[in-house]
C-alpha cells in the first residue's frame, strides 16, 4: 500500500478529528478510498471519517488492508507538519509509515501496525426530524460561551428558527438565529426537535472543523424514546467528518 496527497494538512485534519474522541483505532483503505469508524470509550459518541480515492494524487492499494494504529501518537507525529508539505504513506513489514516531503527534502517517521479489536457498530439508521447548517466559528463561539456557564447546551431547532441555550448557576444564555441569518446556510424542517446534549464532547467534535466551513446539526424525536442523538456533519477539504453524540438522559 502507497498513498500520496499534495496537502499534507488535510490527512492531519482527519487525524485531529479522529483523536478528539479516541485513541487508537483502524484505518480501512479499499479502491473507494479511506474510512475510519470508532466509538469513544464511554460508548455515547461515534467517530466516523471517510476520503475518496480521489482526494489523494497517487493511490495504490490491493483489496481491503486493515491497518490499526495508535491515532494519539499519529497526531502527535502530524503536529509536525509544515506549510507546503506532502504527505506519503504506506505499510510495510507491520509498519505504518508517513512522510513528509517538500522542497527535495522528506522526514519520515514510523508506527507499529497494532492488532485492535474493532467496535464497529456502523453508524446508526437515524430518522431526522431537522436539519441546519450553520457557520463553523459562530457554533464555535457559542459552544464557549456556553460551557463558561454550564456542563451542557440545549438544542431546539423550529420551524423558522435555531436555538441553543445554556443555564448556569449565575447566568443563562441563549443564541438565536433565524431563517434570515447570515451565519445559517440551510434549514431543512419536518418538525420541531429538541435535546441536552454534553458540551465538552460537542467542543471536541466542532475543534477540527475548518471556520471557513459550515456544520451541519441534524436532531430528531422518538415518539417513544425521546429525542434521538445529535449528528454533526463538515468537510476538512475532500474529507467528510461524521459524529453522533447521545442526547443527556435528564433526571425524573
Amino acid at each position: 500500500m502507497l498513498l500520496e496527497m499534495e496537502d499534507a494538512s488535510v490527512f492531519k485534519g482527519v487525524v485531529d478529528a479522529i483523536s478528539n474522541l479516541v485513541e487508537e483505532g483502524v484505518f480501512i483503505f479499499d479502491e473507494n478510498g479511506m474510512r475510519f469508524r470508532a466509538l469513544d470509550p464511554s460508548n455515547i459518541a461515534l467517530v466516523s471519517v471517510s476520503v475518496p480515492s480521489s482526494a489523494f494524487s497517487s493511490y495504490e492499494v490491493n483489496g481491503q488492508e486493515r491497518v490499526g494504529v495508535s491515532i494519539a501518537n499519529l497526531n502527535s507525529l502530524l503536529a509536525r507538519i509544515k506549510k507546503g508539505e506532502r504527505l506519503v504513506i504506506g505499510v510495510e513489514d507491520n509498519t505504518f509509515s508517513v512522510s513528509l516531503r517538500a522542497n527535495k527534502r522528506s522526514r519520515t517517521f514510523k508506527l507499529p501496525v497494532l492488532d485492535i479489536v474493532e467496535n464497529d457498530r456502523g453508524e446508526p439508521n437515524l430518522q431526522f426530524n431537522a436539519s441546519v447548517k450553520i457557520s463553523a466559528e459562530v457554533l464555535k463561539q457559542i459552544f464557549k460561551d456556553a460551557s463558561s456557564l454550564s456542563m451542557f447546551i440545549t438544542i431546539a431547532i423550529g420551524e423558522d428558527e435555531l436555538l441553543l441555550s445554556a443555564k448556569g448557576d449565575k447566568a443563562n444564555m441563549v443564541a438565536r438565529f433565524d431563517l434570515s441569518s447570515p451565519d445559517i446556510l440551510s434549514f431543512d424542517v419536518k418538525g420541531f426537535a429538541k435535546a441536552t446534549f454534553n458540551l465538552e464532547y460537542l467542543e471536541d467534535m466542532v475543534k477540527a472543523c475548518p471556520n471557513s466551513e459550515y456544520i451541519e446539526l441534524n436532531l430528531g424525536m422518538d415518539e417513544q424514546r425521546g429525542p434521538l442523538p445529535i449528528k454533526l456533519f463538515y468537510n476538512i477539504g475532500p474529507a467528510h467528518i461524521t459524529y453522533y453524540l447521545a442526547p443527556r438522559v435528564e433526571e425524573e
